[in-house]
């Protein structure tokens, strides 16, 4: 990044201030005073900020906050989000006023010097006496965000940290140090052998005097209120506690965990945790959970350093477990947060009384994508289903869109396995950016990959480089780190030739989504194909129905017409049979070297009424059988339809499909093709219609 050598600080407003940041790629963002939260001031001034750690924030609400007359254009008080954001810069933050260890060990550092001037970068005064330099971390290695008992803390991917001139709690400012201002002197790249010491600040580092995690007992700068609720140093609490727990677990079985097993001792390390310490903030109407949430010493932190942990299982967590026999200040009677509770406890009951219902988060897009598991989306070829797919998860990406056909939408990153359009298919992306704007983190994967099968345990996987699903794993969390949507575009080049027709070959398939869901703790979208006969839904073995989450079907219900219908045909956690009518319209994204378009479409969207009443008169065959439907089920024995899945809310009558087959079948034209194919084509047209409707073997009239 080029200095900038017209910024004077002298005289800088405070939105000259942010502006400068913002030209050096750092996430600048207003932050809070002293005076608005005394307990907890070091924190953005925005309801939202965690998913702003990725990239930088627009123009637009960069404009919206520091423009002239803009909403925080006149405060002074402002912070970075380090990490992805801020072109992967992270910060050291060295308290030499409060732990003389901390001064020991930054001169021991910069002894260690390997070049001139290695270390020589961006440095600032804190108000509270302490000083951060800033750094930039290397290709391949994600800075931790972290607290030690050093007096030494890391702001890595996603942490904050304050700006000047932002005002100190003390009445002090921030201060660039004298000749290491940003807009002197670029921010230095971190050597790789100072990102092993900051490892070996955040975890266990062997032949060390400071290893932090090898000691469990509570240090000494932790203070306890009356009751012995942990009140300072609780996120030093939570990496020891975590660190016992996953160590203890290595020396019962060296095997890696999978995602399931792993979140369920995390939770239970939790519950731990959240019963030995104590917020700082006073809310009667909150829960302990919900008040360390606020501070940022809650379940997402701890997440993040339980993942953290969980990324050393071969290295770091395999040498402390091998290297070091359980030791007093681990032993399970001495330890306050019981790791007992974490070792032996593998699965953790909830007892019914105790239920209490989740009301919120359950959705990406609210009665449409649940925040999790898996989705089908599948329809015939030329349907516009890919189309569909790419604009629905683009109202999810887009920070600025906050719902799709009047349906709340949540914001979140989206990873596109374009495995059958390939790098033509990222056109769809670019018209979908001209059309909704920023999109946000939203990463395309053009690129063939073999999804048919999950990985094995780790053993396995080392011999077994061709396992794309893991692969695809590491190549997000490099990419993007946290996603919300994984697309898997399309279900057979996902399948790479395997049978989808077969119970064994569908199921590995299955599992590798689940195994995608799980690890990367989001929601798996499928593009699939629907098969020959279209009443019978998508193609595939019967046993992908039972696993999916949600499945849509796009229907064209008539095809010389550009109408086209999404339907909720499937639904766990909620109710099916919404119908969302679209159209595709072409635009032009520019022309090639002979002077000829490149188009590519938008799905624009319709009434659904319209959208339905474009389709043609009726066909003989098809006025036969639905007058054939009308006869037999007069006749038949009266019979509704139940309750569940795919079945309407209210009953309706219906007859048995296979019988009604028996009884119309001879009542189409001859017209040369077979009677069994005129009356399949007839009724699947019908079926498009949306005039009757087959599931579990019934069929009834909609309209």
């Amino acid at each position: 990044m080029s200095h900038i050598t017209d910024f004077n600080s002298g005289v800088a407003s405070p939105s000259d201030w942010a502006r400068m940041y913002r030209n050096l790629g750092i996430q600048v963002v207003p932050a809070m005073t002293p005076q608005e939260n005394s307990h907890s001031w070091k924190r953005p001034a925005l309801s939202s900020w965690r998913g702003l750690e990725h990239q930088l924030v627009s123009d637009a609400t960069f404009e919206s906050w520091y423009s002239g007359g803009g909403q925080h254009s006149n405060r002074s008080s402002m912070g970075m989000i380090c990490g992805a954001c801020s072109g992967s810069i992270f910060v050291i933050d060295v308290d030499l006023h409060k732990n003389q260890l901390a001064q020991s060990w930054l001169l021991e550092i910069r002894e260690r010097q390997v070049w001139a001037g290695e270390l020589e970068t961006v440095e600032q005064q804190t108000g509270g006496g302490g000083i951060q330099l800033l750094f930039r971390a290397p290709i391949g290695w994600l800075s931790p965000t972290c607290k030690t008992s050093l007096g030494i803390d890391i702001r890595g991917q996603g942490g904050f940290a304050m700006l000047p001139p932002s005002m100190h709690e003390s009445g002090r400012s921030y201060a660039w140090k004298s000749g290491h201002e940003p807009w002197n002197m670029g921010i230095a790249n971190a050597p790789l052998w100072l990102c092993d010491e900051i490892d070996a600040l955040a975890g266990p580092a062997s032949g060390r005097g400071v290893n932090l995690v090898q000691d469990v007992s509570i240090p000494s700068e932790q203070t306890v209120d009356a009751f012995g609720n942990i009140i300072n140093g609780r996120e030093g609490y939570a990496t020891r506690l975590i660190w016992a727990a996953i160590v203890s677990e290595y020396r019962e079985c060296p095997f890696k965990p999978g995602a399931g097993h792993s979140n369920a001792m995390m939770i239970t390390a939790y519950d731990t945790y959240e019963r030995n310490v104590k917020s700082r903030l006073i809310d009667t109407s909150s829960s302990k959970g919900d008040l360390l949430e606020r501070e940022g010493r809650g379940i997402s932190m701890f997440k993040e350093k339980w993942n953290y942990a969980m990324g050393q299982w071969d290295t770091k967590i395999s040498h402390h477990a091998n290297a070091h026999p359980i030791s007093s200040s681990e032993s399970l009677s001495a330890e306050r947060p019981h790791v007992a509770e974490v070792r032996s406890q593998y699965f953790k009951g909830y007892p019914a009384n105790e239920a209490k219902p989740n009301l919120s988060q359950l959705w990406l897009i609210k009665g449409i994508l649940p925040q999790k598991g898996l989705a089908i989306i599948y329809g015939a070829p030329g349907s516009g289903k890919s189309f569909f797919v790419a604009d629905l998860v683009a109202h999810i990406s887009a920070p600025h869109i906050k719902d799709w056909r009047d349906r709340k939408a949540a914001t979140g990153g989206v990873a596109y396995c374009f495995l059958e359009g390939g790098f033509g298919a990222v056109n769809r992306i670019a018209a979908l950016k001209n059309r909704l704007g920023d999109l946000g983190y939203f990463v395309s994967y053009p690129e063939s990959m073999n999804l048919s099968s999950a990985p094995k345990h780790e053993q396995e996987v080392r011999s077994a480089a061709d396992c794309d699903a893991k692969k695809l794993v590491a190549s997000i969390r490099r990419e993007q780190g946290q996603v919300a949507v994984v697309v898997v575009d399309t279900f057979s080049r996902a399948m790479s030739g395997k049978d989808e027709n077969s119970s064994t070959e569908m199921t590995a398939f299955i599992s590798a989504m689940d195994y995608l869901s799980k690890e990367l703790d989001c929601l798996v979208v499928v593009v699939h194909h629907s098969g020959k006969d279209q009443s019978r839904g998508a193609r595939g073995h019967s046993s992908l129905l039972g696993a999916i989450d949600t499945e849509i079907e796009i229907t064209r219900p008539n095809k010389e017409l550009p109408g086209r219908i999404a339907k909720l045909t499937k639904m766990k956690e909620g109710g099916d049979g919404s119908e969302f009518a679209f159209e595709l319209e072409q635009v032009v994204l520019g022309f090639d070297e002979d002077g000829d378009a490149v188009t590519t479409c938008v799905v624009v969207p319709t009434d659904l009424e319209p959208a339905k009443s474009k389709s043609k008169p009726l066909g003989h065959n098809e006025r036969a059988v639905l007058d054939a439907y009308e006869t037999f089920q007069a006749d038949a024995p009266d019979k509704y339809t139940p309750l569940g899945t795919g079945f309407p809310d209210k009953p309706e009558r219906c007859v048995d499909l296979q019988n009604f087959k028996s009884f119309a079948i001879g009542r189409v034209a001859d017209t040369g093709k077979s009677v069994p194919r005129q009356f399949r084509d007839a009724l699947n047209s019908l079926r498009g219609r949306g005039v009757l409707v087959i599931n579990g073997g019934l069929i009834w009239r909609v309209r």
